[in-house]
């Protein structure tokens, strides 16, 4: 009986319900922006088409650390997403962006792979590359 308890107790928690899961962090900055810009961030997932999707949050951050911009979404193999976000601004600041992947860590093949791009378009239309975020593994501070 006092087994059966346990079982339940731990059934209860999670620990057998929840799948592993692994978190990427790929960030971003700093990197100049002006008022009038438009900061794309960009996320990519390339996997087998019949992996499994990865929940993504792209995150952006002006240089007092208030964030600009943010989206969650579940991106599915071979997809990509973008958050538009217009610099509503004065002068040149300085932004950075943080994107954040989170994958059953099971289901993860040799073929995958997660990555991000920050870019701008100007006032007149050019795009300028602005960074490709490392992985550095670790959480940034909280705001």
């Amino acid at each position: 009986m006092g087994l059966l308890v346990a079982i339940g107790a731990r059934a209860d928690a999670g620990q057998f319900t929840d799948p592993p899961t692994r978190t990427k962090y790929l960030n971003c900055g700093g990197f100049t922006v002006t008022a009038g810009e438009v900061v794309l961030v960009h996320a990519s997932l390339d996997d087998f088409p019949d992996a499994r999707p990865a929940r993504v949050t792209l995150q952006l951050f002006d240089q007092a650390g208030t964030e600009r911009g943010f989206k969650e979404t579940l991106l599915q193999p071979g997809q990509t997403t973008t958050m538009p976000i217009s610099v509503v601004t004065t002068g040149v600041n300085v932004w950075r962006a943080h994107v954040e992947f989170r994958e059953a860590a099971l289901a993860v093949s040799a073929r995958r792979a997660s990555t991000a791009l920050v870019e701008s378009l100007d006032l007149t239309g050019q795009v300028n590359p602005k960074c490709v975020p490392i992985d550095n593994g670790v959480r940034p501070p909280p705001q």
